[in-house]
């Protein structure tokens, strides 16, 4: 029997570059034909409750409904949150595996995955598509702090970039 597997931490838990970048959509993989139908996960469609489980699941990497619902606040029920996974694995957010009696939830996509694809996205709204205009706007929040080493592999980057004439 092949396994199912298929959920990224509070908004207020993520660091600030990252807060709008997981709320996009990616496409994903899968061998199973039944699957493929879902190959299309959009996080715009998730209601907040939806994504705040989806992003319990990536701060935890793998989750136990018990593990989510200690976790969501407000407070919810074993059985609200088991339907909000439930809910997440239909929509191809998580997939999930057994271990005994107990189902155990992860991501579908890597959350490093999904804040690139979400990351083009945000470049693509707000930004003409441009990854320069995007960085400079970033730079220019006050609330952001390169650490020399950021910069000098930023450097290293650009110089590549322009190398390959990116």
């Amino acid at each position: 029997m092949a396994s199912n597997k298929r959920s990224c931490p509070p908004r207020s838990r993520m660091p600030a570059l990252v807060k709008g970048l997981v709320m996009y959509s990616y496409s994903r993989e899968s061998g199973s034909t039944e699957e493929n139908t879902m190959a299309r996960f959009d996080l715009k469609s998730l209601s907040r409750r939806e994504r705040e489980v989806l992003y319990l699941v990536y701060e935890l990497g793998k989750a136990t409904a018990l593990d989510i619902q200690e976790r969501l606040e407000p407070a919810a029920t074993y059985n609200a949150t088991r339907r909000l996974l439930e809910t997440l694995t239909k929509k191809g957010a998580v997939q999930f595996s057994r271990n005994g009696r107990q189902y155990v939830y992860e991501p579908v996509r890597s959350r490093f995955d999904q804040g690139t694809a979400a990351l083009a996205e945000v470049l693509n709204a707000f930004f003409d598509g441009s990854p320069a205009l995007g960085f400079m706007n970033l730079m220019k929040a006050k609330d952001e702090r390169l650490q020399d080493l950021e910069i000098e592999n930023l450097k290293k980057l650009l110089d590549e970039a322009r190398n390959e004439g990116r």
